[in-house]
Parts: structure tokens; sequence; C-alpha cells
């Protein structure tokens, strides 16, 4: 399963108390943080280790959802209000940095052309964060992956590793039977089990009203059942 994969990957990180902040991508990059964060939070607690800080970012693309089709913008003003929420994601990034602590575990759900970490990762450069980075999976292998940044973008990501639960993948179901298909059975995406959305612009996501608020406790409760089971497999010391 790719999220035991990842796990396994980052054990040893974990182990060592590596990342401070897991720095979440909203809003499909929310519930694998959420696992994640359990897990390491679980480890550290039970070593005496200070559990590490959860931060969520509006990375990806835009939210239209609530616009008219005729409304929608251009590729050209949907460039800039990219642009836009990267100036508004630095201006918040600027004001956590203080609190990041030494190393960010930047956790998001895919990787494909890698645009969300390169804006990420440039913003946590100048502040002079170090970060790793955690991907359910990609369409590209984690060597490749880290190749392709490090000459887009010199000097960022030469110390930054990066873990892929499945690496050549053209999607992936992280959940398996664990929530995707309890969802399934329901008849709702995942995405809308968050119980967030993207708002326009904004750097952060924000509240769904509209989502179903059982739902949504529903889903969290598979996802600390998820990250208990692989913790417990992961991390059983006897």
């Amino acid at each position: 399963q790719d999220f035991a994969h990842l796990v396994e990957q980052i054990s040893e990180g974990i182990k060592e108390g590596r990342w401070t902040t897991i720095l979440g991508d909203d809003v499909s990059g929310r519930l694998p943080a959420l696992v994640i964060g359990k897990i390491i939070a679980r480890y550290n607690r039970e070593h005496g280790i200070n559990p590490p800080k959860r931060i969520f970012f509006a990375g990806g693309s835009i939210n239209y959802e609530d616009v008219p089709d005729e409304d929608l913008p251009s590729p050209e003003k949907n460039e800039q209000n990219i642009q836009e929420r990267q100036q508004k994601l630095e201006t918040y990034i600027q004001d956590q940095s203080k609190n990041l602590g030494d190393r960010v575990l930047i956790v998001t759900e895919h990787v494909v052309g890698g645009r969300t970490v390169r804006r990420i990762g440039k913003i946590l450069n100048r502040e002079g964060i170090n970060f790793d980075v955690a991907s359910l999976w990609s369409t590209k292998r984690a060597s490749t992956l880290k190749t392709i940044l490090e000459h887009e973008e010199h000097n960022i990501f030469d110390q930054t590793q990066f873990f892929i639960g499945q690496e050549n993948a053209g999607a992936s179901d992280p959940f398996g039977s664990h929530i995707s298909g309890f969802l399934y059975d329901l008849g709702v995406p995942l995405n809308e089990a968050t119980g967030i959305k993207k708002d326009g612009t904004g750097p952060v996501a924000k509240l769904n009203k509209e989502a179903d608020r059982d739902l949504v406790k529903l889903a969290r409760q598979k996802v600390r059942e998820m990250a208990d089971e692989i913790y417990l497999k992961s991390f059983n010391e006897k």
C-alpha cells in the first residue's frame, strides 16, 4: 500500500526527530498530512520528543467550483490569480517562519509537474528553512523529480529528500479500503470529507460550510484508525 510504503521511507527520519513541522497541501493533501502528522506525533510522545506542528497551505490550482461558467477566468487571468496566491502564501510563510523549527516536511497527495513543491520550496528557502517532501504518489521517480527541480531551481533542493509512496504512477488510491472505499460506498468524493475548501487566491483553505459534519467526523475517525494501524506495523518495537 502506498501509504505504508511512504511511512516506511520516512521512518528513520521520524526516529531521528528530523521534522519539527508538517506542512500540508490543502485540500487533497489534508488527510494524508493528518495521517502522517498523527503517526509522527505518536512516536514523538512515546519517545519524549515534542510533537511536530501541523500547518496547512492552499497549493495547486485555484478553486473555481462556485464560479459560473461564463465568469471563469481566461488562462492569463488564472495565471495572475496563481501569482497572487503565491504572494499571499509567501507572506503567510514569512509570518509562520519563526514557529516552523529546524526542518519542515511538506506533505502532499501527488506530484506531477512539481509546481506546488517548487513554489513552496522557494519560499521556505528564502526564509532559510530546510525542508523535505513526502508525496503519496508521483508520475516520476523520486530521484528524477529531485534532479529536475535541482536543475530548474539551483541551490534550493540540494539538501531536500524526496519520499514517494508510489513512483511512476498515473494515479493512486492512497487510502485503499480504509477510507476511499468507505467514502465510495457513501457516494462521497474524498475531498468533500475534509470539511474545508480553497478560498479563492487565499493562502489557506477555509471551512466548507456545506460539508456534512457527521461525514467529516467519520472520515477523521477513519484517519485515526489508519494512522494507528500503520503505526503499529511500522513502530511496534519489542
